[in-house]
């Protein structure tokens, strides 16, 4: 077994490890089959989780995780507050038992530590594995010091994992990243199962880019199509190279919603919007306003509302009438911090509330749920 470190963003530890436990039960075995042994105990730390577990279950996180940002294979943990313990520790890594010939680069990570100035740190890495980075390479080794425990790791992702690279470019104004996306919808469900959501009219009243639906319609479904840093890397289970492997997790999952509508008054949007139906099982729907649809059961609303600097934010009101006009049982909205506030005070009773603070590029924001009271 290797140890391993799964990123998210500070705050959503606890709803990752709900998602991982989730997923357990999808990953699959050396045989082809489901494994029955999971991945065992989690901990949560600053900014992830931490497992002990075999590679091939791990590494198939990759295709089903939502709100992981990346996956790193721990090579090494030590203490450090001086730099001559720090260049002893990385002496003791061999970056070559897992990439071989593989040159590779480096990212330096440091905060509350003695050790914090991340340029020496780098300097000093590259004094004790010069060889290694001479070559270039594809690869990224992270280290990491927090509160004075360094970690060093092989990054087994490469880009981002809010790349899904579903075969079409997300734009338009107010983009969310799609790992956010996730969050949201996440929250909008609050733990209902898949029979309860595909009986719901999913509906995105300021559609704009599609990002939401988009994520929505492929919450439970395997990526495809992206490759991994991982895959290049010489050290992984064989049949993880297998060309058919991965092509198991495609007759997974039928349909999410019952349906998902589109509403966006720019016609741009809604043409493009339209090209979205190709990447999903979902029905899909897509209005000038909101307002026109005519639900035939239960029908929840999602809205990342344009604000920021370039777009101007829709009065309170407004964007209060806008959320409500399909009669929605439960709306999930992602707002600034004073825009959030100003909405929950406008919201009409009969509702409960909860709220979660994040950050959407760079802007302090919260995740706003209201759900109708039985």
């Amino acid at each position: 077994m290797s140890e391993f470190f799964i990123v998210c963003p500070l705050g959503w530890e606890e709803e990752l490890l709900e998602e991982i436990r989730e997923i357990e039960g999808f990953l699959i075995g050396p045989k082809g089959q489901p494994s029955p042994e999971g991945l065992g105990e989690i901990r949560i730390e600053h900014g992830g989780l931490t497992l002990k577990a075999e590679p091939l279950l791990v590494l198939q996180l990759h295709v089903f995780s939502k709100l992981a940002s990346r996956i790193l294979l721990r090579l090494k943990k030590f203490e450090a507050t001086e730099f001559f313990q720090l260049e002893k520790g990385l002496k003791s890594v061999n970056p070559q038992q897992w990439l071989g010939d593989r040159g590779f680069s480096l990212k330096i990570e440091a905060a509350k530590s003695k050790i914090n100035n991340e340029k020496r740190i780098l300097e000093t890495a590259q004094r004790v594995w010069s060889s290694s980075l001479q070559k270039g390479g594809t690869d990224t080794i992270l280290i990491r010091n927090y509160q004075d425990h360094f970690s060093v790791s092989l990054d087994l992702t490469g880009e981002h994992l809010h790349r899904r690279d579903l075969g079409r470019e997300l734009g338009g104004p107010a983009p969310i990243r799609e790992t956010l996306a996730a969050h949201l919808l996440r929250h909008l469900i609050a733990g209902a199962p898949l029979s309860v959501l595909q009986e719901v009219s999913l509906i995105d009243p300021m559609a704009g880019s599609g990002t939401l639906l988009s994520e929505a319609g492929n919450l439970y479904q395997p990526l495809s199509g992206r490759s991994f840093a991982f895959q290049e890397q010489s050290w992984i289970p064989k049949i993880l190279k297998s060309p058919s492997f991965f092509a198991n997790y495609r007759h997974a999952p039928h349909r999410t919603w019952k349906q998902l509508v589109a509403a966006d008054l720019w016609p741009q949007a809604r043409a493009r919007l339209q090209e979205l139906s190709f990447s999903l099982k979902d029905p899909l729907l897509v209005l000038e306003k909101a307002s026109d649809f005519q639900a035939s059961g239960p029908c929840w609303v999602v809205a990342n509302p344009p604000y920021g600097e370039r777009l101007k934010a829709i009065p309170t009101e407004e964007l209060r009438d806008l959320l409500l006009a399909p009669k929605p049982a439960r709306v999930a909205v992602i707002l600034p911090e004073r825009m959030a506030s100003a909405l929950q005070k406008a919201w009409p009773s009969g509702y409960q509330v909860d709220s979660k603070a994040v950050s959407n590029g760079g802007i302090p924001c919260v995740l706003l749920r209201f759900l109708k009271k039985i």
